[in-house]
């Protein structure tokens, strides 16, 4: 099934991600049942087709990813929504989320990250809308607001991780994945595809939840008398909006 809805998108376009497909199912002489007589059954992307099988195609509408809630005075947002810098100064703290409440399911999220020097921290937050949650800084265990990787390490922090687990760093230009599942209440991170550490298992995690990103602007030094800074200026984040599940993983 999985390569039909392949070969839907390189047909049509409708992403992979956007399909789904039932199979109609049939009366003992073999006829289909009427769709008011009986449900079609879900298909995932490990089901085989039969001669004879009637498929029906459904595109979910899926809302294009974007950062709707940030500290204007703080983050400048780009791209349509998609991309995300940070402007403020002096080692500040800033939260970006995308705004949803999301309760149940299992759901997938891609950025890219440039930078300089690491300052990025990347995960799920509750969405709270206040300017002293937007300029707080979240990583650390005793927050029970987030769940989040530094991505210069790879380390957990929030909800009792203290940044013990550390699953490698991560380059500018990377892809990170997060995937989470309310259903069980796990947490995933990816690298380009591949899964990136542990990340936090089953009951770890509990919505409402939106996807985050803390970012730090610029630090400011002083060494035998030179100022300068540590070149922080310019990380950016953004979301990918056709990115693909990881291999093994479905919606």
């Amino acid at each position: 099934m999985g390569e039909a809805k392949g070969e839907v998108e390189r047909q049509q376009g409708i992403k992979k991600r956007a399909q789904e497909m039932y199979r109609e199912q049939k009366n003992p002489d073999g006829s289909n049942v009427r769709e008011f007589d009986g449900e079609p059954e879900l298909l995932d992307n490990k089901a085989t087709l039969a001669n004879g099988d009637f498929v029906v195609l459904v595109v979910k509408n899926i809302p294009t990813p974007q950062w709707r809630t940030f500290s204007k005075d703080h983050v400048k947002v780009i791209e349509d929504g998609l991309g995300v810098i940070c402007v403020c100064e002096d080692r500040e703290f800033s939260l970006t989320h995308t705004g949803e409440s999301l309760m149940e399911g299992r759901h997938y999220w891609e950025v890219t990250v440039f930078w300089k020097h690491t300052a990025v921290v990347l995960g799920l937050v509750r969405p709270y809308d206040t300017p002293l949650y937007l300029r707080t800084e979240h990583d650390y265990a005793e927050n029970t607001n987030a769940w989040m990787m530094d991505l210069q390490s790879g380390a957990l922090w929030g909800n009792g991780e203290s940044g013990r687990v550390r699953a490698g760093r991560t380059r500018s230009g990377d892809r990170i994945g997060v995937l989470v599942d309310l259903d069980e209440g796990s947490l995933r991170f990816f690298k380009n595809g591949k899964q990136l550490g542990p990340g936090y298992p089953a009951d770890s995690v509990r919505g409402p939840v939106a996807l985050g990103v803390q970012l730090v602007e610029q630090q400011k030094f002083i060494h035998y008398g030179h100022h300068g800074d540590t070149g922080y200026q310019g990380h950016k984040v953004s979301l990918n909006p056709d990115a693909q599940w990881p291999d093994g993983h479905t919606q």
